[in-house]
């Protein structure tokens, strides 16, 4: 498909801009790779949690977080033009054009990639010799992807790997639509929004923006997807909170896949690409996060795991969860994020010593929706005491009582929810107090 036809300019065409706006602040810490920046070294990190709750989780020996200078000999002494040049025999198809054999000074072709050896499409931008933050970051782009790539590092942790397996499905025949796309770095001053298709950027979509920019980090920066216009621009598909992040810390050119689409496609493509998203479950960000050695994840493993129980990373059938499994990350990580660690731990513990121990829904949501704020109302801290507390009173027939409790007139609308969780806090406290006082 040729270049899309020239159409009058629109006020919905909108550039990439966040200097005006006075909307966004972000620090200085941009980060080229894992190695740079915080987290550097994650294992000791992680250890130093864990050995805060008394939870001995050992992993193998670090095979390392490859930096640029262990990945290619000589990389960190060398320029970022050189590091450009030097990385396009590890760029497939027109990228590895676009990247070649350039040297110190020398000219690199820019956002337009070249319809063939020495020719440029109508209306790209001219070769420029530059030396800039953007060249700066593109090195770092590539250098990242490079150390990753095909190393088989996961940072010290047991490897789970597997190859690309479509067996089970059903065969799908036919072409291929759209033309091959194409790989490049492309100026932000080049970029525009289709207000058209493309949504506005409201409260939700600046405090993402926010949140990408002041943790940038190549390694988590995905190409966007843009479409060709006339006159050298290119309207954002997908990737614009990304564009926006990227031109707030200062970078001017950021990777994109290049599409030849006219606006209607661009909508269609939108749709699609925001449209068929697989969202991902808390167990599968808890795992990942984990992975990753982010706090959070570690803590959230650390306090479960020090009361015997295991956070799980996936999900499970009702009939396959066992005991002491627990499955709730989203409120696991409510509770430790509120400073309530303490309190998760003494239930959690609580609940294997007691005679409810082999009950799964204990475990999650059912119990510790109740006791770990009950809990932490009457400052229980002590497995023994929610133990105790457990041995004497059964939560299924509190459960029982408060669904009748909601038939009367003063409870109507109050949601069951809130008064099992009242009511079990009000059974735990008197429980507490005749305890002390025995």
């Amino acid at each position: 498909m040729g270049p899309c036809p020239a159409r009058p300019g629109s006020e919905m065409d909108r550039p990439v801009q966040v200097a005006a706006s006075g909307r966004y602040h972000v620090a200085d810490n941009l980060v080229g790779s894992r190695a740079e920046g915080p987290g550097a070294q994650p294992d000791q990190d992680a250890a130093d949690a864990y050995a805060g709750y008394g939870v001995d989780r050992r992993w193998p020996e670090r095979v390392g977080v490859c930096t640029k200078s262990e990945a290619r000999p000589g990389a960190a002494d060398r320029s970022p033009a050189q590091a450009r040049a030097g990385a396009g025999g590890h760029v497939q198809g027109a990228a590895r054009a676009t990247l070649g054999d350039g040297a110190e000074g020398a000219a690199v072709p820019r956002a337009g990639i070249p319809a063939g050896p020495g020719q440029r499409r109508q209306g790209d931008p001219e070769p420029r010799t530059r030396m800039s933050a953007g060249s700066v970051g593109r090195a770092k782009y590539v250098d990242c992807v490079e150390s990753l790539r095909g190393s088989q590092r996961t940072g010290g942790r047991a490897m789970s790997l597997r190859k690309v397996d479509v067996s089970g499905l059903e065969p799908v025949s036919g072409g291929v639509k759209g033309a091959f796309p194409l790989l490049d770095f492309v100026d932000i001053d080049a970029l525009v929004i289709d207000g058209s298709y493309q949504r506005g950027i409201e409260r939700r979509g600046r405090k993402n923006i926010q949140k990408i920019a002041s943790q940038f980090d190549w390694s988590k920066f995905s190409p966007l997807v843009v479409s060709r216009r006339p006159g050298g621009q290119f309207a954002i598909i997908d990737g614009q909170h990304r564009a926006h992040a990227a031109a707030l810390r200062g970078v001017i050119e950021v990777p994109a896949l290049i599409v030849e689409l006219d606006a209607q496609q661009e909508a269609a493509a939108f749709s699609e690409i925001n449209g068929t998203v697989t969202a991902l479950t808390p167990n599968q960000i808890y795992k990942a996060a984990l992975a990753g050695f982010e706090s959070w994840a570690v803590e959230c493993d650390a306090v479960v795991a020090k009361a015997g129980c295991r956070l799980m990373p996936y999900n499970k059938n009702a009939a396959s969860k066992a005991p002491g499994e627990v499955f709730c990350v989203t409120l696991v990580r409510k509770y430790v994020e509120a400073g309530n660690a303490p309190y998760l731990f003494a239930v959690l513990a609580g609940i294997k010593a007691s005679f409810v121990a082999d009950q799964v829904s204990y475990y999650n949501s059912f119990g510790l929706s109740a006791l770990v704020p009950a809990a932490t109302m009457n400052g229980v801290r002590k497995p023994e005491v929610i133990a105790g507390f457990l041995d004497n009173h059964d939560l299924g027939d509190t459960e029982r009582r408060v669904r009748s409790l909601q038939d009367l007139p003063e409870h109507r609308g109050t949601s069951f929810k809130l008064l099992f969780s009242q009511s079990v806090q009000v059974l735990m406290k008197a429980y507490a107090q005749k305890r002390l006082a025995a």
